[in-house]
């Protein structure tokens, strides 16, 4: 809260409030671990128009304080106003979680559609690819959309000898691929996100899903699964068969 907030609450001047924080500054012999942040607020002049107020901004540990040195009524007054606005902040929090999930069950529903669709553009695109592509047959049965891991064996068992990190390490370098790092709590090391370029996106050789990853019941970030399409199979069979001819 800023300390016009809490004039507004206690129904103290502005001035007042504004004197008993630096009187708290004043006796306070260690201010490392309260804020009080001077700072400025536009306020409504009478005559209309509006110029700065200075003010501070509180913390909850600083409005403790400073309510410590105020009556009882007052000190009910900004710790009322605390839990309301700890409230709203839950409340929004709540309203957030429920949006991503409503969100992740729409995208789960899209997806389904999207695979179905897929299929079939998978075969229309290997048919109007047959002329100018050597492994066509190799990916006729695959899934529509399979992992990167998935495509590293595929390219081996045709001839090229690939992992799939040192695949992932070509894809980036070659510029199909954004790698993406990003610290894991939980594994207490770096992990790596993959996102399709611009002209990947645009040939249409990769599909990614995003997911919210929850940690103690609150969304901490997206994860991203860049899957390879049945167009980008020919296109990444066809691309080592000519390596390997090297």
């Amino acid at each position: 809260m800023t300390s016009l907030q809490i004039a507004e609450i206690t129904g103290k001047t502005h001035s007042n409030v504004m004197r008993d924080i630096r009187n708290i500054l004043e006796q306070l012999e260690d201010r490392r671990q309260f804020s009080f942040e001077l700072s400025s607020r536009p306020q409504p002049m009478p005559n209309g128009g509006s110029k700065e107020v200075s003010c501070y901004i509180l913390t909850k540990k600083d409005c403790l304080l400073l309510a410590s040195g105020y009556d009882a009524n007052l000190r009910a007054k900004i710790i009322n106003r605390w839990e309301e606005l700890e409230e709203n902040k839950r409340e929004l929090s709540r309203k957030d979680l429920a949006l991503m999930v409503l969100q992740a069950e729409e995208e789960k529903e899209r997806l389904a559609l999207e695979v179905q669709k897929k299929e079939e553009e998978k075969q229309a695109i290997i048919e109007e690819t047959k002329p100018a592509v050597v492994f066509t047959e190799c990916v006729k049965n695959a899934s529509t959309n399979i992992l990167v891991r998935d495509l590293a064996k595929l390219i081996t068992q045709n001839g090229y000898t690939i992992g799939e990190y040192r695949l992932y390490d070509w894809l980036v370098e070659n510029k199909y691929l954004i790698r993406h790092k990003r610290w894991s709590r939980s594994k207490n090391k770096y992990l790596f996100d993959y996102t399709p370029t611009q002209r990947a996106a645009e040939m249409k050789l990769f599909f990614v899903t995003e997911n919210a990853i929850m940690q103690g019941g609150n969304p901490t970030f997206i994860k991203h699964t860049c899957c390879v399409t049945g167009k980008g199979q020919v296109y990444f069979l066809n691309k080592f068969k000519s390596l390997a001819a090297v």
